[in-house]
Parts: structure tokens; C-alpha cells; sequence
């Protein structure tokens, strides 16, 4: 196996401020742990100085993680999520720059979490898989659909370091990572910036086995030996994961490898897994989306919502939090079948005027930001 990464210098303080600057882009600058950085340091410069001292002497000076339990809506679940001082999150960036040459052989479809492909790109995808048709019949007869139990708490942290070694020949750079893992108080941490990536570099070998070495022998009658997949598609998004294809055995073969691949990394699905046949009336349910042959609806919860943030915006419409929660669905409605819902509630132009309040936010806390913090923007 061919390891990579070699190359990488996480200690360049081009690199180093790079990261940084990226990890502060989308961050309120008033924000108490990063007021306390540049209080402490003065500017980016001076912070890279800092970071680069660190990991060259191998001691990072990192505030314990402290958690708090969130209800995620969506899901109906209680997660506990990690929460980290600003400095251990532009570490995170250094490492996952670090990982650049790695994260390029993820899977086309390993979605979440990822630029680009987040839930439209994944619901589209598999939208756009169950309408081909070869010779006039439809190419997928049968899906399956699988959930990892717990994903990222679950992960062996003496396992994902040990797969990363096989994969990472950068010493440096393992340090960093393997630094950072044993922070988490227990498997990856919700909200890390590092853990994400992870979490998909973890299961990047078991989307390749299942896409591409996934296979029966085939003897036919003239002699000659034909390799059939027994799979067609294969979709990630983190730990729910998705196989399709057009024979019952194979899939439920398929299936089986799945398992024990995830076995052998320490992981388990969840019982509630299945293999069923996809008819015109059947659909995929995934990503918030009822995905169909023909068509894309939303999970009934996920529009119930919809229509209550709607309504609270249109009571409060200078409410930046009613505009903000309003355009987090706005890809949602416009990538499925809700056009007539999007005319009848004339929700373009609410669209329109939730933007328009947004960005007259975002200015005035661009200019206050500005007056308390100028020393930031260096």
C-alpha cells in the first residue's frame, strides 16, 4: 500500500496562516475565546508563530474540550457535542490540510460534512441512479439501507490511528493527529472540524471494497469466466449508508461483506437495516428526502418545519433568526417536488427578503466587528 503525505509540512508558516485565516472566516471575531487569542498574541502573525513554535517542540497548549448535550430536531436524537477552544480548531485545520493528498481518494459518493456534497448532492445522485433505464427496464430492482450504530463515539481511537499509519508517512503529521484524537473523551467528537474528516477517511476503504472489488465469477457456456459486480451504486453519507443494484442474492451478499467490514473496524450496524424491492410507489428515505423513480419529496417532519418557519417569519420579519432558519431550507424546497407549495406561498420573494435581511446583519456586524476588533484582520 502506497502511503502519502510525505511531503507535507504542517511547521510551514505560510501553511500555518493559511489555516488559520480559514479557520477564523466564518467566526464572530467577538467571539470570547478568540478576543482572548489576539489579547494574548496581537494578530495572525504573531499566532502563527505561535502554532509553528508548538509543533515544532511537539507541546501543544490546548484547553481541555468541554461537551454539552443538544436535541438535534431532525433526527429526534440527543447528541453530545464537543466543544472547542478556537485554538485547538485551527490545529484541526492545520491536520486536515495535512490529510489534503488522502481526503482526494474518497469515494465520489462519501458524502457529509464535505464541500459540495451534502444533502442535495446525495439525494440527487440517488434520485438520478433509480431512474436509469438500460434496454427499457430500470438498472435498480433492490436497495439496501444501513445505519452505524453511535458512529463517531463508537470509533476505536487505537484503530483509526493505526489505519492512518498504514496510510500517512508523514511523522509530524501523525503526532498532530494522534495528539489532537486523544483529546476526545471518548471515540471522534461531534463538532470537530478534524473528526469529520476522519470519520469518512475511516469507512473510505469500505466504500471502495463494496463499489469496486464487490463481485461473483460468472462461468458461461462457452468457457469464458465473467466478473459481475454485485452491486451498482454505493452511497455514504457518514454513518447512514446506501447499496443498490438488480439481484436480490447479490445484494444481500453485499450486504454481508458490508457487515463484516464493519466488524472488523470495531463498528456496528444497527439491526433496523433491510434489503427491499424498489417498485414506482416505493421510495428511498435519506438525507431528509423521500427520494422516487420519478420524483423527490420531503420527509413529512422536515416539511412540518418548513411551513412553521414560514409562519415565524412572516410575523417577525425582520427576525435574523426567522431569516436565517427560513434560507436553510430554501435547497431543500427548490431540489424536490414542491414547486406548487414554493408559487402558492409565494416564497421566492420571502426568499428574496429573508436574504435582504441577512446581509444588512452581516454588514453591520462586519462594521462593529471592525470598530471592537481591528487588530484581527491583519
Amino acid at each position: 500500500m502506497k502511503r502519502k503525505c510525505k511531503n507535507v509540512d504542517i511547521t510551514d508558516l505560510d501553511l500555518i496562516k493559511d489555516c488559520i485565516h480559514r479557520c477564523l472566516q466564518k467566526k464572530k471575531k467577538t467571539r470570547p475565546d478568540i478576543v482572548r487569542l489576539f489579547d494574548t498574541y496581537g494578530d495572525i502573525d504573531n499566532i502563527a508563530l505561535v502554532l509553528q513554535k508548538e509543533l515544532m517542540c511537539r507541546q501543544l497548549d490546548l484547553v481541555p474540550i468541554w461537551y454539552r448535550t443538544i436535541y438535534d430536531v431532525g433526527s429526534q436524537k440527543a447528541r453530545v457535542i464537543g466543544i472547542q477552544d478556537i485554538k485547538q480548531q485551527m490545529y484541526d485545520y492545520i491536520a486536515v490540510a495535512g490529510l489534503s493528498e488522502l481526503i482526494a481518494g474518497l469515494g465520489k459518493y462519501q458524502c457529509a460534512s464535505l464541500p459540495d456534497r451534502g444533502q442535495i448532492y446525495g439525494a440527487l445522485a440517488i434520485h438520478r441512479w433509480l431512474s436509469e433505464k438500460h434496454n427499457g427496464k430500470y438498472r435498480i430492482n433492490y436497495v439496501c439501507k444501513f445505519d452505524i450504530r453511535k458512529y463517531y463515539e463508537s470509533i476505536p481511537q487505537d484503530r483509526i490511528i493505526a489505519w492512518l499509519e498504514k496510510r500517512v508517512k508523514n511523522e509530524h503529521l501523525m503526532w498532530l493527529i494522534k495528539t489532537l484524537i486523544r483529546t476526545f473523551k471518548k471515540g471522534l467528537s461531534i463538532g470537530s472540524y478534524l473528526s469529520q474528516y476522519l470519520g469518512n477517511l475511516f469507512l473510505m476503504d469500505v466504500y471502495h471494497k463494496i463499489q469496486e472489488r464487490s463481485y461473483r465469477v460468472r462461468h458461461k457456456r462457452n468457457g469464458t469466466i465473467q466478473r459481475v459486480n454485485l452491486i451498482y451504486k454505493t452511497l455514504f453519507y457518514m454513518d447512514d449508508l446506501f447499496i443498490a443494484g438488480s439481484n436480490s442474492k447479490d445484494m444481500m451478499r453485499a450486504a454481508e461483506i458490508l457487515e463484516e467490514e464493519m466488524r472488523t473496524k470495531g463498528l456496528d450496524l444497527k439491526d433496523s437495516w433491510r434489503c427491499f424491492k424498489i417498485g414506482d410507489d416505493d421510495f428511498v428515505d435519506m438525507m431528509g428526502f423521500k427520494i422516487y423513480r420519478d420524483h423527490i419529496t420531503i420527509r413529512r417532519k422536515t416539511f412540518r418545519h418548513i411551513r412553521r418557519a414560514v409562519t415565524k417569519f412572516r410575523r417577525a420579519p425582520n427576525s435574523v433568526t426567522n431569516a436565517k432558519t427560513l434560507l436553510s431550507y430554501k435547497g431543500l424546497l427548490e431540489h424536490s417536488d414542491s414547486q406548487q407549495y414554493l408559487k402558492s406561498n409565494n416564497l421566492f420573494a420571502l426568499f428574496k427578503k429573508a436574504r435582504k435581511v441577512v446581509s444588512k446583519y452581516d454588514k453591520t456586524k462586519v462594521l462593529q466587528e471592525n470598530a471592537k476588533c481591528a487588530d484581527v484582520y491583519v
